[in-house]
């Protein structure tokens, strides 16, 4: 229980961090998300279960931010933790250019995503403005921010706390 509430204040850290400072940075129109890629760098780390409950708690705390795309956030989140903690165990951890890929991967797997929910919602954007920032800028951004994020992520997870405890 103590592992879950750790991890529930690491992410509510994160979230704050997020709404308070980062989004206020804006880099040629795009905000790292923070908040993706830790969730990325920790589903990388943990296992299934633990992904998907940070993936689901931070993408719902995430969603109330945003009423008006309220869910988006967590299906992305979810579906991104899933897959990735089911790849995880088949790649090697330990090197720096697995967490920069798979960000820069699926932040332009959540890019497409949220296009998609807009012109489901039927929400006007405009398409060939953003492009560039979106699809390059943003995956970018977030791959440089995964390698500090990833050994930050790599140091909570082998906390005492964070171990497995087995049960006979």
């Amino acid at each position: 229980m103590k592992k879950y509430a750790y991890i529930i204040f690491i992410a509510l850290l994160i979230i704050a961090f997020q709404q308070a400072l980062v989004s206020q940075i804006n880099l040629f129109g795009v905000t790292v998300d923070i908040v993706f890629v830790f969730i990325i760098s920790f589903a990388l780390l943990r296992n299934e279960i633990e992904s998907v409950f940070l993936a689901l708690f931070c993408g719902v705390i995430r969603d109330c931010f945003f009423p008006f795309l309220f869910g988006i956030n967590s299906i992305v989140y979810i579906i991104s933790a899933y897959i990735l903690s089911q790849v995880q165990k088949r790649i090697f951890k330990n090197s720096l250019i697995i967490p920069v890929f798979f960000t820069f991967v699926f932040t332009i797997f959540k890019i497409i995503f949220y296009f998609s929910y807009f012109f489901i919602a039927s929400i006007k954007f405009n398409f060939r403005l953003h492009v560039f920032q979106l699809f390059i800028l943003e995956p970018f951004y977030n791959s440089l921010v995964s390698l500090f994020l990833y050994r930050f992520t790599k140091n909570i997870c082998s906390k005492d706390i964070m171990s497995e405890q087995w049960k006979f």
